[in-house]
């Protein structure tokens, strides 16, 4: 023992699953060999076999003497007198006094006769009063007396038949034999009958144990089986069997090696036959003998797996030695893993739950010379240099974090600073009384400080509004703005206000000429601006539009939206454009301008962008509505649009009336927007 606990642990793991592995295959063995043994090579076939004779010597046994007793009573010169003429007193009175002395000696006191001239059918048993007269007449077109025809048809000396007789309304296994005059004329039938309840439970039964038995008549149908649906009734006529054994069978040769086996029976090859098949989709053992006075074949069967197959004593026998080895390998296998491998690693266990709960100062105390001792000792190792570890990184995290949190609080502070500069900037007082209210405002960046500003410009003859979308947004866009805004008041200072296009044109060379040796160089960097610029000129009742990637949305008095596009390059591209203006009829238009963050916002049930139609079929439906409404009803649509998505870029939407009413009511020259970031 001392030398096995000098091993390391893997030896004494193997050590131990060595001798456990022995027993448990010593038992395996012998278990297997007993069990594979007693049950396929002497128990399986033999078991089945013998049941299989069994049930032929139960069924033929009570059968014979039944039928012994009907042949005996149809020899009897009395049955032929009567059969010949029933209508004579004395025939009728001889054949019956001798019928009832055959009747108490059948096994369930019935007997019957039937007489072909008249097809008369006389019945009596303990269970009905006694009667020498006729119980009912046989008719041809019956099924239930079918069975009369086809045997008087036939002339066959007997035949057994399944049959509820309509005469006496008893469901029977009948034993019919054929009585003929002296000189073969056939005169009728007689015999007696089994109750078919009786008779199943005497022979037809499936045991505990797994084993059944059934009868089948010569071409398979059957006569007898545990349950009653499946016999095949009126057997003894020409009819075409639907409740066969082949039937039952889902193997894919079963049927034709039951045939070969019936017929090996046939033949006298053998005395039983037992095969393998797929019966009611259960693997069984079947056993099939030949019974040649009635050409029928008595049937066993048991389930690969029943019970009856084993002897009990040796099984528990087995099992108890099988028992006995396994509670004894269980023992040695928990006191040894216990000892030798449990126990430690439960102690390396609470140490690596204690570094998990943030305790460091740990220190196992196994001292062992095995891989276990080895990794106690790599454990408090570790346990020390994390320890040191996580106090300098705690340390330092903390003096980092103080560091970050400054400088994300001064970022902060400088970011709203410029959100209020950049409002600042915003010309919405202006707009608004130039357009006496009848405008809206939808200025919605995605991060504090927005890529999208509007502009305004008024001077002597009229007005100037325009819309920018810069290249990003946050802190780039913001900057990018800043550019925007100076340039349009520089390109104003040198062409005037009255040409749209010519200040979008002198904005694009001063957009540039900061970038020219990136956009030279082709380097990516964001310094496009799209933008578009409305001139309304009231003397005159003229609207000037010209725009960069930015169209001019016009909504006449009767909802039509008309869409002005401007040039297809924005300003700031590598590729330029020369900007050209577009003039028309101003009075009764309400115009809109929109940056791109609108129209790309993602949304509705296929998550597809808003789209420049859907907006503009929106802006067709609030002509109607104060301006006050339009912009509610505007950010509804697009609240509803966007649902649980996130904003993907500044949204700037402005619209204003080109030549203002003012004889409206005051309540309508209320300035209408929304500058609050989503």
């Amino acid at each position: 023992m001392s030398a096995i606990l000098r091993l390391g642990l893997r030896s004494k793991a193997a050590t131990f699953m060595g001798l456990l592995a022995v027993m448990l295959l010593l038992a395996a063995v012998a278990t297997s060999w007993i069990f594979i043994d007693l049950t396929r090579e002497r128990y399986g076939a033999e078991v089945v076999r013998n049941h299989a004779l069994l049930s032929k010597e139960q069924f033929m046994l009570p059968v014979a003497r039944e039928l012994a007793l009907s042949q005996k009573l149809a020899d009897s010169d009395a049955t032929r007198n009567f059969l010949r003429d029933e209508s004579r007193p004395d025939y009728r009175k001889a054949f019956f006094a001798e019928a009832e002395s055959f009747r108490r000696l059948f096994g369930e006191h019935s007997l019957f006769a039937g007489v072909i001239a008249s097809r008369h059918f006389y019945f009596n048993d303990n269970t009905l009063a006694f009667s020498s007269a006729p119980r009912g007449t046989m008719q041809r077109d019956v099924p239930a007396d079918a069975w009369f025809f086809a045997s008087t048809a036939k002339r066959t000396p007997y035949n057994f038949n399944i049959n509820t007789n309509q005469q006496v309304g008893v469901t029977n296994v009948w034993v019919n034999v054929l009585v003929t005059d002296t000189d073969g004329t056939p005169l009728g039938f007689v015999g007696t009958g089994f109750e078919l309840t009786h008779f199943l439970q005497r022979f037809a039964r499936h045991d505990t144990s797994g084993l059944s038995s059934m009868l089948l008549a010569g071409n398979g149908a059957i006569q007898a089986h545990p349950d009653p649906a499946r016999i095949e009734h009126q057997m003894v006529t020409d009819k075409v069997p639907t409740q066969t054994l082949f039937r039952l069978l889902s193997g894919p040769d079963d049927q034709p090696r039951i045939q070969a086996a019936m017929q090996r029976l046939r033949t006298s090859q053998s005395t039983v036959e037992t095969l393998n098949v797929t019966l009611e989709g259960q693997q069984q053992l079947m056993a099939i003998t030949w019974l040649p006075a009635l050409d029928w074949f008595a049937v066993s069967a048991v389930e690969a797996h029943a019970g009856a197959l084993l002897d009990s004593s040796l099984l528990l026998g087995a099992l108890s030695v099988l028992a006995g080895l396994l509670v004894l390998a269980m023992i040695l296998m928990y006191f040894g893993t216990h000892l030798l491998v449990f126990k430690p690693l439960l102690a390396l266990s609470q140490g690596v739950r204690s570094m998990e709960s943030g305790q460091y100062d740990i220190n196992l105390h196994l001292t062992r010379q095995d891989e276990i001792g080895e990794l106690a000792t790599a454990f408090n190792r570790m346990a020390s240099r994390v320890q040191r570890h996580t106090a300098e990184l705690e340390a330092t995290v903390s003096a980092r974090t103080r560091e970050l949190t400054d400088m994300l609080t001064r970022q902060q502070d400088n970011i709203h600073c410029a959100r209020m500069i950049q409002h600042a900037m915003l010309p919405q007082t202006a707009l608004t009384e130039t357009c006496q209210g009848q405008l809206l405002v939808l200025w919605r960046p995605k991060d504090i400080v927005s890529g999208d500003l509007y502009l305004f410009h008024r001077d002597a003859d009229g007005w100037l509004a325009g819309l920018v979308d810069c290249a990003g947004h946050g802190v780039t866009g913001a900057l990018m703005t800043v550019l925007a805004h100076g340039a349009f008041q520089t390109a104003i200072d040198r062409v005037g206000s009255h040409d749209p296009a010519a200040i979008l044109n002198v904005m694009n060379e001063i957009v540039r000429a900061p970038f020219a040796e990136q956009l030279a160089s082709r380097q990516r960097v964001p310094t496009s601006m799209e933008a578009a610029l409305v001139r309304i000129d009231p003397g005159q009742a003229t609207l000037t539009y010209a725009g960069a990637r930015i169209a001019l949305y016009c909504v006449d008095r009767d909802g039509t939206v008309t869409v002005c596009k401007g040039g297809r390059r924005a300003l700031g591209e590598k590729r330029q454009e020369t900007y050209q203006s577009q003039t028309l009829p101003a009075q009764g238009l309400d115009c809109y301008l929109t940056s791109d963050g609108l129209l790309d916002q993602s949304g509705g049930p296929q998550e597809f962008g808003f789209g420049a139609s859907r907006f503009a079929g929106l802006l067709g439906t609030l002509h109607t509505l104060p301006w006050a409404d339009r912009l509610e009803t505007l950010t509804s649509a697009l609240t509803d649009w966007q649902g649980q998505e996130p904003q993907l870029d500044d949204i700037c939407v402005i619209g204003f009336t080109a030549m203002p009413d003012p004889r409206k009511p005051a309540g309508d020259l209320a300035c209408s927007s929304s500058t609050t970031p989503a």
